[in-house]
Formats: structure tokens, C-alpha cells, sequence
């Protein structure tokens, strides 16, 4: 809410489609946080999400004729990837406000582009978040706050995308980390029989925190 807020009083914020979709990711999380709602309508609401992004105009450029659809795919594996990482305290919000910053400096953080100033105020908002986030944490994200980080990171990719492969690949790399939590954890659970959207506590951060013995050494790491 925070970041949304920012990019409107800027004048400069993202289509009113765009932000919906954010408002959508947001609201879906919520709802399920409040009554845990079935795993395929929480990603048919991310899927809506992503379908008004790409109604506001964002596409993933470098796919072609898919590029609509890609870019919803996108949405739905980035609200749960950072959904995956948000383990122990301080850090999805850490990590969501290192790749942003990087997609920012990627995109051209003075380049005035909506979805520049979208990542601004995204980057602004998760460090006044984890003020409150850090151990031992006061404030947590929940599924609602986890979709609609997924959802806002997912416009500066959109607008990277425009510069075609070199670009989408840039912003791949800032979101690596999101990327191999959420593919290990798949082909982890699916290894061991388990069904993927069961929760566990033995993702990458938690074999980590074993080995030092600490969680907040684990999030600096």
C-alpha cells in the first residue's frame, strides 16, 4: 500500500490496470491469511493479477505472440516465490528490496518510467518495513504482503523486458535468489513424494540456519 501510494503522489504511477492488479495479489493473500483459501484459487487470483498488468500494457517482450501469458506466468511464480522465502524474520523483505534495487538500476533509476519510480517507491516502503521486520519481528508480510511484493516486482521486469533478451536476462539475474528457492523447493517436495504446495521448514535459509545456529546469521548470509 505504501509503495502504491508513493508512485501516485509522484505522478508518475504505473497504469490504474497495474496498480489493480497489485490491489488483486494483495487482496488474494489477504483472504487467504484470514481462511486459507484452496491452492487453485489462489492461483487463479494471481493469474488475474498478472492478466491486469498485461491489460494495462506490460508484456514480456522477448517471447513474441506469448508475451502476454508470459508475463502472467511470471506473476503467479513471483507471488510464490516470495511467498517460499518469507521463512524467518527480515528475509523476503530484505531480498525483495535487494532486487528491486536492482532492477531499478537495471531499468535506469533516472529514466522517469513509471515503472521506475514503482520500484522507487517498492524499494523505499520494504526498508521502512523491515524497520519493523527484523528480529524479532513485529510485523510480518503474510500471504497478502507476499503476493503483492511478487506482483509490484514483476512490473520493473515488464519494462526491463522492453530491451528484449539482454534485459530480461538482466533482471533474471536480480531475481536469482527468488528463483532457486522456488525451483529447489519444488524439485525438493516432489523428490521426496510430498505435495508442492505442503509447507516444510527445510528450505535453503533453514538447512543454514542449522549449520550456524542461528536464523539471523541464516537472513545476513
Amino acid at each position: 500500500v505504501a509503495a502504491l501510494g508513493a508512485a501516485a503522489i509522484s505522478g508518475d504511477a504505473p497504469p490504474a490496470a497495474a496498480m489493480a492488479g497489485i490491489a488483486v495479489a494483495l487482496l488474494v493473500g489477504s483472504l487467504d491469511d484470514a481462511g486459507h483459501l484452496p491452492v487453485w484459487l489462489r492461483l487463479l487470483g494471481q493469474a488475474g493479477a498478472g492478466g491486469l498488468l498485461v491489460l494495462a500494457g506490460l508484456r514480456l517482450t522477448p517471447f513474441g505472440p506469448l508475451d502476454g501469458l508470459a508475463l502472467v506466468v511470471l506473476v503467479v511464480l513471483l507471488t510464490n516465490a516470495v511467498n517460499v522465502l518469507d521463512g524467518q524474520d527480515g528475509l523476503a523483505g530484505g531480498l525483495a528490496a535487494i532486487a528491486a534495487a536492482g532492477l531499478v538500476g537495471v531499468g535506469g533509476w533516472a529514466s522517469g518510467e513509471p515503472a521506475v519510480t514503482l520500484g522507487l517507491a517498492l524499494i523505499g516502503a520494504l526498508v521502512a518495513f523491515l524497520a519493523w521486520n527484523l528480529p524479532r519481528a513485529r510485523v510480518f508480510l503474510g500471504n497478502g504482503g507476499s503476493y503483492a511484493v511478487g506482483a509490484l516486482l514483476a512490473v520493473p521486469v515488464a519494462a526491463i523486458s522492453g530491451e528484449a533478451w539482454p534485459g530480461l536476462l538482466a533482471a533474471t539475474l536480480c531475481l536469482g535468489v527468488f528463483a532457486f528457492e522456488l525451483l529447489y523447493t519444488v524439485l525438493r517436495r516432489l523428490r521426496a513424494g510430498r505435495p508442492v504446495t505442503a509447507g516444510d521448514r527445510d528450505h535453503s535459509y533453514d538447512a543454514l540456519a542449522a549449520r550456524l545456529g542461528s536464523r539471523p546469521r541464516s537472513t545476513l548470509i
